[in-house]
């Protein structure tokens, strides 16, 4: 073992190898692995925290689709047939009302994991520039500034944390993967470095930075708390982000209980049927 690539032996997986070499050039070998190792285990943390948000309410619409798919699919179709062939009643509606709600969370839940996969897709191959570039709808384009905002700052901020300075910074996130997001950001700010502008300048002059960074590294880097500052535009994403997954897991709690509700409504409508024929008879 040389040290020609110790990163991929440490580190598997491809980010944090890349961020190995990037604090071994900076750092001792022994330093640069506690600071990897440092966030490795601050971003693990992270993941279960959100994982663990996700797990009971993905729990609940799974059972309840699941107990839907079976009464509106199975157990009440079974039911009318028995009854149309003992020519006690007809079909039911709320049947059909129950099964279209079925359907639509179906679809909407396959649209979901669609952009999901989509986005990891565009995000693992370094679409975004392109894609904010191609598109002139401004609230997409604000969705995709906040993403390559994020994308920067999430990864500038371990820098600033480490003590680097600004120069510094500039010049480890260029020896960065080329086809990289960061490293195509890191290339803008170059030009404007050498056109004699200061970080702020620069990083206010990308125009695939969103407004509300723009002004907060502004106010950071005039009160000496760009670390701070970054760190509150950092929760903010995070904010928004955990509101989003939020309404969407309570919009499909919410069309579930519904469609529990008409199915045992259905049912009930089903088993009170003969009664109410025998009563009229």
């Amino acid at each position: 073992m040389n040290g020609e690539n110790i990163e991929t032996i440490l580190f598997t997986e491809k980010d944090y190898s890349k961020l190995f070499k990037t604090f071994n050039y900076l750092y001792s070998l022994d330093k640069a692995i506690l600071i990897v190792v440092d966030i490795i285990e601050k971003a693990e943390k992270e993941r279960k925290a959100l994982i663990n948000k996700l797990i009971y309410p993905f729990i609940i619409v799974i059972v309840s689709m699941s107990v839907m798919y079976f009464g509106c699919f199975k157990l009440i179709p079974n039911m009318i047939n028995m009854f149309e062939s003992m020519g006690i009643m007809n079909d039911n509606i709320l049947l059909y009302l129950s099964q279209g709600i079925v359907v639509f969370m179906c679809l909407l839940l396959l649209m979901i994991l669609s952009m999901i996969i989509l986005g990891y897709i565009v995000f693992k191959r370094n679409l975004l520039i392109n894609i904010y570039n191609s598109i002139n709808i401004t609230y997409v384009r604000k969705i995709i500034s906040n993403i390559i905002t994020y994308l920067f700052i999430s990864h500038y901020i371990v820098f600033l944390e480490k003590s680097l300075t600004t120069r510094e910074i500039q010049e480890v996130m260029l020896l960065g993967d080329e086809s990289h997001i960061n490293y195509q950001i890191a290339l803008l700010l170059q030009k404007r470095y050498e056109e004699g502008m200061s970080f702020v300048d620069a990083f206010s002059s990308i125009e695939y930075f969103d407004e509300r960074s723009k002004q907060l590294i502004k106010i950071g880097y005039i009160t000496n708390s760009l670390i701070a500052y970054i760190n509150i535009y950092i929760e903010e994403i995070k904010a928004i982000i955990q509101k989003s997954i939020k309404y969407i897991i309570l919009c499909f709690q919410g069309f579930s209980y519904v469609s529990v509700c008409i199915c045992v409504l259905t049912i009930a409508n089903l088993l009170f049927e003969p009664l109410s024929i025998l009563e009229n008879m």
